[in-house]
């Protein structure tokens, strides 16, 4: 029940501050129970969405770790092996998700600027580990170059990127 609520919200989700944020408070009141399922959820939407709502998708991750607060040391593990917060999923899969919303090509470019701006804002407000965000900025920068390179007005344009 919790999956198709969150994937039908995820779907209808806009950029709009109060969309995200109603999507965000559902996930976290699922989190202690059904963290693992909705991160499942989210992937899965991010990975068929169209360009502009894979990055409706970041600006959600961002809402909920902004949500969640600074990072601290690594809380200890449950039992189970099941997650809480999904602080450690995103640091666990952000490289997939970040190649999903920036994908390797043309269109692309599109969300390179908002990508690279919350990713350095996670660093700014210390709420990812700090060596994983500089790891996908970096490669973020690459595949920023290998597009610039890909893109008809690759002359003097694109340094606009």
């Amino acid at each position: 029940q919790v999956r198709l609520q969150f994937t039908s919200l995820a779907s209808r989700l806009t950029s709009s501050v109060a969309s995200v944020s109603k999507v965000a408070s559902f996930a976290l009141r699922h989190a202690t129970k059904c963290a693992d399922d909705i991160w499942d959820c989210y992937l899965d939407e991010v990975s068929t969405a169209t360009l502009n709502a894979r990055v409706n998708l970041l600006f959600l991750l961002d809402s909920l770790l902004d949500k969640e607060g600074p990072r601290t040391a690594a809380p200890p593990r449950p039992p189970t092996g099941t997650h809480t917060s999904y602080r450690e999923l995103v640091e666990r899969d952000l490289d997939t998700v970040v190649k999903l919303v920036v994908p390797d090509s043309r269109e692309g470019v599109l969300n390179w600027m908002s990508t690279a701006q919350v990713l350095r804002s996670w660093k700014t407000r210390r709420l990812l580990d700090a060596d994983i965000l500089d790891q996908v900025l970096a490669e973020l920068e690459e595949r920023k170059a290998r597009c610039a390179r890909l893109s008809p007005f690759s002359g003097s344009h694109s340094s606009d990127l």
